[in-house]
């Protein structure tokens, strides 16, 4: 059976854009369908007006929001988690 985007790209997922302006930018999934992904940063892009991304155009990372509901300020702290984790990985 084929994977679909909604199958891939779940709300509360992290994901790094690949294409576009916000190359590079992490976002979390707020909700999917079979043609876009809706992504927030919880300061540019909040929960209550997410951008619409094309999914070949994002990376999923393997991390995750675990509550179902996903707040402005959950998306900031998971997002600066990963962020802060990366740079360690990288120092060593």
């Amino acid at each position: 059976m084929k994977k679909t985007a909604t199958d891939r790209y779940y709300p509360g997922r992290l994901v790094i854009s690949k294409q576009g302006r916000d190359k590079g930018h992490v976002y979390v999934i707020i909700s999917s369908s079979e043609q876009a992904v809706y992504v927030a940063d919880g300061v540019k892009r909040p929960v209550g007006f997410p951008k619409k991304k094309n999914p070949r155009h994002l990376q999923v990372v393997n991390r995750r929001l675990g509550s179902e509901a996903i707040g402005d300020e959950e998306i900031i702290q998971a997002i600066e988690a990963y962020e802060k984790r990366k740079e360690s990985q990288e120092d060593v």
